[in-house]
């Protein structure tokens, strides 16, 4: 008889990201859909890490991490995200990524059964990752027609039956930004219904023109009941080193802390310490790195602004835009078919949420020439259908 898997891992779906990441992006294939920068990690990092290995630094570390590390990320919630008072000791913990800091968070605060609401288009873990932790995702709509910022009416009413809420800003796939008044108003829903909001903000720093970035726990009421979520993946070009953070109230923390004695024991060594040079070291390749990305942002929304059956709500933040395509194709039939007939490789919208059916996810995280033969691409195969059809 065949071996059978757990019906826990049967009954959850593959990533969407990862299932078009998996088609071979050809000669014949320009792909704008990976999340991951181009850019290479800055060489003071590299060479921290590189020295800690000669030092030998390949041992296990607190499973709560460095407290180097940590002191060095409560210092950076005290001057970047108005978090004075986190203490490095007991309200933070270093993770594998923002991931492992996601799955570690939900498998401490959620019961089975619980409903955890998740936005709708959101990044296409959440729904897996809750699952996982044994609750029930309930998307939150945040349609486009609300530039992609929670249905607030719909999110008062679903947080009658729920216990914790997942807030994204910046937001992936849709580079939505949420405002200080947007957050304060979620911000009261999460008090009166007594939600745990985990706050992913894993972006933090990639924001663009008068956008703010505003961490939800620094909010009036909130740093009780708020567990934060950090990478340095996406700011410092460092996917691969998977090093990321939660903070939160200490009772919570331990709780995290626990679940990663029995997930990863510990982050590795050497990454770590590359991780307190990128936070001490200095911020130019950054700067340089959010610059770079700002030109690429204006690059898609020239291309797209006037091109049309194509509706594109202008990003704030991330490195992703989020248009929809009017032409009556939704679903990964809209992506299949922008890859075989365009020749571009997107992520259907559909991965992150219903309401992202008719949207494709294009990552401006590549080199700029892949960009601008992509985009190309898009406009004239866009123009092509229009006038066959016409």
């Amino acid at each position: 008889m065949p071996i059978r898997g757990s019906e826990r891992m049967l009954r959850i779906p593959r990533s969407g990201i990862r299932r078009i990441l998996d088609r071979t992006a050809s000669g014949n294939l320009v792909s704008l859909a990976a999340g991951d920068p181009d850019f290479a990690t800055p060489g003071h990092i590299i060479g921290a890490a590189t020295a800690a290995l000669a030092q030998g630094a390949t041992h296990y570390t607190n499973g709560r991490g460095l407290i180097e590390l940590r002191t060095a990320w409560a210092e950076k919630l005290a001057a970047e995200n108005e978090l004075a008072a986190v203490d490095p000791e007991t309200q933070i913990v270093v993770t594998a990524g923002a991931l492992n800091a996601l799955s570690a968070s939900l498998l401490s605060v959620v019961n089975a059964g619980d409903n955890v609401l998740v936005p709708d288009p959101g990044f296409a873990n959440y729904q897996a990752q809750v699952l996982l932790a044994g609750g029930n995702p309930m998307p939150v709509a945040h349609p486009h027609s609300h530039g992609f910022a929670p249905d607030l009416t719909q999110l008062d009413s679903l947080a009658a039956d729920a216990s914790a809420l997942i807030v994204n800003t910046p937001g992936n796939p849709t580079g939505t930004v949420l405002s200080e008044d947007q957050l304060r108003a979620i911000a009261d829903i999460a008090i009166r219904h007594d939600l745990i909001v985990i706050a992913d903000e894993a972006y933090e720093h990639l924001v663009y023109g008068e956008g703010r970035h505003i961490s939800i726990a620094s909010l009036p009421g909130m740093a009780d009941r708020t567990l934060s979520i950090h990478s340095l993946s996406k700011s410092w070009a460092m996917t691969g080193w998977r090093v990321g953070f939660v903070a939160g109230p200490a009772d919570l923390v331990d709780l995290i802390a626990k679940a990663q004695e029995h997930l990863i024991g510990c982050p590795p060594a050497m990454t770590q310490w590359g991780a307190v040079e990128a936070l001490s070291g200095p911020l130019t390749a950054r700067t340089e790195m959010v610059r770079r990305y700002a030109r690429r942002r204006e690059m898609v929304l020239e291309a797209l602004a006037d091109l049309p059956d194509v509706d594109l709500v202008t990003p704030e933040g991330a490195f992703y835009a989020f248009p929809r395509f009017d032409i009556g194709v939704t679903g990964v039939e809209l992506a299949e078919r922008i890859a075989d007939e365009a020749g571009v490789l997107a992520v259907p919208g559909i991965a992150f949420g219903d309401e992202g059916a008719a949207h494709l996810r294009l990552s401006y995280a590549c080199d700029e020439a892949v960009l601008e033969q992509g985009l190309d691409r898009l406009v004239r195969w866009q123009h092509k259908r229009l006038s066959s059809a016409g």
